[in-house]
């Protein structure tokens, strides 16, 4: 069809929580990656851009820290014991689209995928083996599956 875009634009309605993050109301159009990454250093933020949609989120609660140790710590040394690949934790975009990164707490990559998590890599850009989200209760609908 002549004049239509191959690739869909998402849906860009408000984000229904407020409290879970706030979409950019100035843009008439979708968020995209060059977006977010023109975007000024945010300390104490988390940007996301989810379906077109720009998420602002503060940072995690002391509780929602005590539980990322707590998982890092265990499966980081099972990951270092076995050598069985690469544990980050966020902030670390992972992006799946021009319209969706999104920024998860713990990411794992397998032995054997050299190049999905690059040194100085602003992104990455191939799925992680294993994504870790800790449900806040302010985030719990959006970080639903």
């Amino acid at each position: 069809m002549v004049g239509q875009s191959a690739v869909a634009e998402p849906d860009i309605d408000m984000v229904a929580d407020p409290a879970a993050g706030q979409r950019d109301d100035t843009l008439e159009r979708p968020t995209t990656w060059a977006d977010l990454t023109a975007l000024p250093e945010d300390p104490g933020q988390r940007h996301e851009i989810i379906g077109g949609e720009h998420i602002v989120s503060p940072s995690p609660s002391m509780d929602h820290q005590g539980v990322h140790h707590e998982i890092y710590i265990r499966l980081g040394a099972h990951i270092l014991a076995g050598r069985l690949g690469v544990l980050r934790s966020g902030p670390i975009d992972v992006k799946s689209s021009e319209y969706d990164v999104v920024v998860p707490d713990i990411v794992i990559v397998r032995a054997g995928r050299p190049g999905v998590i690059r040194r100085g890599g602003q992104a990455m850009t191939e799925p992680p083996d294993l994504v870790v989200e800790i449900a806040s209760p302010s985030t719990r609908r959006r970080d639903r599956i």
